[in-house]
């Protein structure tokens, strides 16, 4: 059989290949090395894939990949000129999200949900968008900040309990 059919879920994945690099390019300054991070990423995705139990949750997986393979850069090397460390909180990015996040992130004032979209979802840096939107780079984080405080709210009402974890394993409907 010549023909090879591609993994609908890593098809998936690569359809959003430029929202992924641009997480790994707002975390790793070299651009080389970040599509390094992002083709050994897609690898390991391909040899694993099957072990995603839940299509919901794929995205969720793969930016698990993403994040630990930069923190493989950081192990590996003492002095990661490399890498670019956000001065928010550590491990806000970690935490999982249930699918209610996506229409609630609606609902939030316009430049609170402009600036989680750019920074927190699409991975763009902080200063970039800032400069693109004409504000300072402290004003974004404010709405940044501000956003990420009324969205906990609408997720704690709209999930319960769930979203005091972090979503996880949410089973609202």
């Amino acid at each position: 059989m010549s023909d090879t059919v591609a993994h609908p879920r890593l098809e998936h994945l690569a359809h959003d290949i430029e929202r992924f690099r641009a997480f790994v390019r707002g975390r790793v300054r070299d651009p080389h090395l970040a599509d390094e991070v992002l083709q050994d990423a897609f690898a390991r995705a391909a040899r694993a894939i099957d072990q995603v139990q839940d299509d919901e949750r794929l995205d969720a997986w793969f930016y698990r990949i993403l994040r630990n393979r930069i923190a493989d850069l950081t192990t590996r090397s003492p002095g990661p000129e490399g890498l670019q460390h956000e001065p928010t909180a550590p491990h806000a990015d970690e935490r999982e999200v249930c699918h209610c996040f996506a229409g609630l992130i609606d609902r939030l004032p316009h430049d609170s949900a402009e600036a989680l979209r750019r920074v927190d979802l699409a991975g763009a840096a902080s200063e970039d968008v800032a400069h693109q939107l004409g504000i300072t780079t402290n004003a974004l984080h404010v709405r940044r900040h501000r956003g990420r405080q009324q969205l906990r709210t609408l997720l704690t009402a709209a999930c319960g309990v769930c979203a005091d974890d972090g979503c996880r394993d949410c089973q609202c409907s």
